[in-house]
Formats: C-alpha cells, structure tokens, sequence
C-alpha cells in the first residue's frame, strides 16, 4: 500500500553522534533559553521521524494506508496491531492460541506432553492409537476425526518358491590298501571235510584174488583215504599292495523341482506397539 510518513535526514548530517545526544543537557533537561543548536535537532527530528516512518512501513507492506491525511483513518489502520490487552487478561496470549478469533472452540489438536495447555481439556475418547493421515481408497479411507485400522495383523503364510536341490560333480576314492595272506601253512580244520579217493590194476595172482577180469587182469577195487579239514571259518591273508582306486567323476544330480510351500497361517497378537513419543489429543474450550 503506501506511507507518507517520511524519514527527517536520512543520510544522518550535520547531527550529533549518540555518545554527544546521550550528554547534551537540553536533552536530559529539556529546552533552555539559548540556542537549540542545529546538531541537536536533527538529532531529535532524525530518532523521531526514524520510528514512525520504520512503523507506518511495517503496516504499510501488510495492506494497510498509512498517511497523516486523516487523524481517524490512520487510528484505524495502527488498530491492527494487537497487544495482550486485545486477549483478555485469562484467556492467555495470543502465543498460546487461546483466542477464538485463531482458533475456534472445538477445535482439536495433538500436544506432546501429559496436561492439557490453559483452554483446552484432553478428549479421553481417542486413546492407544497412532496418527495417521487419511485418504484414497485404502485402510484410512475414513472422515477425519474417526479411527481406522487395528492393532491385530490378518493371518499370513510364508511361501517359498518353486527349487531344485543340486549336487555337484564328484568322485568316489577307495585309498591304497593290502590284502594279506598271513601264515603260508592253513590248518586242515580250515579245508571242509572230503575225501581223497584212487583206483589200480591188478596183474596174476593177485587179480585172480578178487576176481576174474578180461585180458588176463582184473581191475581193482576203489580205494579211500580217511577224511582230512573240518570245515571252519578262515580268511585268505593278504594280497600285495592295491593302489588307489577311484571310480568314475560322477555328473551334477538335480532333484526334481519341488513345488511351492507354504508355513501354517499365523498372525501377530494385539499386545504389540511401536516405539512411540506418546502424547493426548485435546479440545480447544
């Protein structure tokens, strides 16, 4: 808007400096007979003028005509400047938004601290809830003011995706090893029981004692040694030295691909809470 409320020598000349203003005696003393030097009064013209003009500026850039044309319009404009007196001596200050004019009674807010601010009252109706901002169509698709949600989380699966168990390519390894024989004389109870059996011919007289045979001979008969072994357990000994024997690299195995899993449903119990700064929610008086 505009100001016509100017500043008297704003380039500050020809006027005394605050240290000579602050001991000139016509300023303590106010106005003598003698001179009211130039010096002094510019001085004066200069602080006065300074404020005033500073002060209709101020008012000036909110919006408002600041001018000396009209006493009543310019007690008007300087109205806009509250003081405390403009409060009322309980409703606190402005500062403390107790005014209706700032905020209207109803009005709710959120302080962080356990008493409710002078003029308000603590609405125990919201209570064990976080703040939240509503909108769109999801879980806080309510009016404000409302409450919205739960502490108990929905019943949910873990679910692993569909894999292969793999294993890599790998050799079996049988390290170098002995056979041994031991003692080069078995025992005979070692060998299972049998007989040793041989037959033979017999010539003249002899094969006449067991009788007639063709050609003038006569075979004869079988014969049988005794038994010989018993048949028990034994063991070979050992062979000499086998080197290491390996069998063939075996080729990466896949299992076949399992199929999805799922854990058992579960949910999260309503006892639990974040980590929180807690405070009330209060209505403005």
């Amino acid at each position: 808007m505009s100001n016509n409320f100017l500043q008297w020598n704003p380039a500050a000349v020809n006027q005394q400096d605050d240290a000579t203003y602050v001991l000139d005696v016509m300023r303590t003393g106010g106005a003598i007979t003698g001179i009211f030097t130039s010096e002094l009064a510019n001085k004066l013209f200069y602080q006065c003028t300074t404020m005033v003009s500073a002060l209709g500026e101020s008012l000036s850039n909110k919006g408002y005509t600041i001018s000396d044309a009209s006493i009543s319009t310019l007690i008007t404009a300087l109205s806009n400047i509250l003081t405390k007196a403009d409060f009322g001596t309980t409703a606190g200050t402005a500062c403390q938004g107790n005014d209706a004019r700032f905020i209207p009674a109803g009005t709710k807010m959120w302080f962080y601290q356990n008493t409710a601010p002078t003029g308000w009252v603590i609405d125990s109706t919201p209570a064990d809830a976080i703040l939240a901002v509503k909108g769109g169509s999801a879980a806080y698709n309510v009016n404000g003011g409302m409450a919205a949600g739960t502490w108990t989380q929905p019943n949910h699966t873990h679910t692993g995706p569909s894999h292969t168990h793999t294993v890599p390519s790998h050799t079996h390894t049988v390290p170098s090893h002995t056979h041994t024989t031991g003692d080069c004389t078995l025992a005979l109870t070692q060998i299972p029981p049998h007989d040793h059996t041989y037959g033979r011919k017999m010539y003249g007289v002899a094969a006449e004692m067991y009788g007639s045979g063709g050609a003038g001979h006569n075979d004869g008969p079988i014969r049988t040694t005794s038994q010989s072994g018993g048949g028990q357990p034994h063991n070979h000994g050992a062979t000499g030295a086998s080197g290491t024997n390996n069998t063939g690299a075996s080729g990466t195995g896949d299992t076949g691909a399992a199929g999805t899993g799922a854990t058992s449903a579960s949910s999260t119990a309503n006892t639990w809470r974040p980590l929180a700064q807690v405070g009330i929610i209060c209505t403005k008086s």
